[in-house]
């Protein structure tokens, strides 16, 4: 598969980045503050969880937690491009069978909070740093991954949803929230014709 990041300066553009990341004001639940949490940023994620929460993945640790067969193993949940990983430490806080969440981000240095709170309030929450262009996830292993304003960022697109099918189990779902539109969905739904729980909302 083609590597498109060799048509980039690619050290600049994540040495950039996480710069960029590493600056932002951050929410004491770990999200994204100052700029990033005005006024027009919050219309429109109320507007993404209204749309959300009218699907059946709606409250998603439930789903979950009552949908996936009980195994002699913890649920896992693979988190894409995590940041500052304030949405994993609350579906983390809202299980209710026992799971595994890896966190996954380029830029390891602003895991350092989460890693604090996850240790501090007894999270089965790890963190691993991933560059999501060259990925490699274990085939089969994920019942749940999660990706939350993160894929818009992702160069090899088509390495990435083929690394995100492979590492779906049998009944794994993929939950993804984006700020675009569906074209970038269409491009990434060639790659899940076989995953009957992949949906646009």
């Amino acid at each position: 598969m083609q590597d498109l990041t060799k048509d980039y300066d690619y050290a600049r553009l994540i040495g950039e980045e996480k710069a960029h990341f590493s600056q932002i004001e951050i929410t004491d639940d770990l999200r994204e503050g100052g700029i990033h949490d005005g006024s027009a940023w919050n219309f429109y994620w109320q507007r993404v969880w209204r749309v959300l929460n009218d699907s059946s993945f709606g409250n998603l640790p439930a789903y979950v937690c009552q949908n996936f067969p009980a195994e002699d193993r913890p649920l896992e949940v693979l988190s894409l491009a995590s940041g500052y990983c304030g949405h994993d430490l609350n579906l983390a806080r809202k299980m209710t069978r026992p799971y595994r969440i890896t966190c996954t981000d380029i830029n390891e240095a602003i895991f350092e909070k989460a890693k604090d709170t996850a240790k501090r309030e007894g999270l089965a929450v790890e963190f691993r740093q991933e560059d999501l262009n060259f990925i490699r996830i274990t085939p089969a292993r994920y019942d749940l991954i999660f990706a939350h304003a993160a894929i818009h960022h992702v160069i090899n697109l088509e390495h990435l949803f083929e690394q995100i099918r492979a590492g779906l189990s049998s009944s794994g779902i993929l939950h993804l929230t984006e700020v675009v539109g569906k074209l970038l969905l269409n491009a990434g739904a060639r790659f899940f014709d076989e995953c009957r729980s992949w949906k646009l909302y």
